[in-house]
């Protein structure tokens, strides 16, 4: 999104845990009307952006949108006592999304809940983000110390720091793997967008 020009003539993103629906009408373009989340206009490139904090609805009325779409959906939850990190939310990206006059649910995926409780457990894996036909996976969670976590995230949380607190699987084309525990005393970092989770180091500090 360098300038109007690389843009479709009528344009759509969204960018979910902040999701972001924008809009760029080239001049002449059909007129079209559309609703919901927050809206700022941006007018030396032509967009209005509608921010979505929470769950919503995006109503496109008079003609249908060519879109960009931007989703994330929410990051997962670490383990509980030197277990691993949390997983980044999915991340979903195109430039020529379709959005025909309707009424689109936005969801917007909340962040999960670090492990805590008896036996050292698993963080809770991160809420989907979705629009139309779109879901981003929310995050996978962080093992445990000992403890294994569940639940394939859109990038996978990190291992706990023992061979039990093993992480779950990731979204191929929405985030990577997490990073393996040492072991000992150090669990994993989560995945991200762009990387893979680092491994634990044990005996830092």
């Amino acid at each position: 999104m360098n300038n109007a020009d690389s843009l479709p003539a009528q344009c759509f993103a969204m960018r979910a845990s902040i999701v972001s629906l924008m809009l760029a009408l080239a001049p002449g373009a059909v007129a079209v009307a559309a609703t919901g989340g927050n809206v700022t206009n941006y007018l030396a490139g032509g967009y209005v952006v509608h921010t979505f904090t929470n769950n919503d609805t995006f109503t496109v009325s008079g003609s249908s949108l060519l879109c960009e779409v931007l989703i994330v959906a929410g990051g997962g939850g670490g383990g509980e006592t030197i277990g691993g990190g949390g997983g980044g939310g999915g991340v979903i990206y195109t430039n020529d999304f379709s959005v025909p006059v309707g009424v689109y649910t936005v969801t917007v995926g909340s962040g999960g809940a670090g492990g805590w409780g008896d036996g050292y457990p698993a963080g809770t894996k991160g809420g989907d983000s979705a629009f139309s036909t779109l879901t981003a996976i929310g995050g996978g969670a962080g093992g445990g110390f000992n403890l294994a976590a569940s639940g394939t995230g859109g990038s996978a949380g990190g291992n706990g720091a023992q061979p039990g607190g093993a992480r779950a699987g990731y979204t191929v084309g929405q985030g990577h793997d997490g990073g393996a525990g040492d072991g000992g005393n150090a669990g994993g970092g989560g995945g991200g967008a762009n990387a893979a989770g680092s491994a634990g180091v044990g005996g830092v500090g």
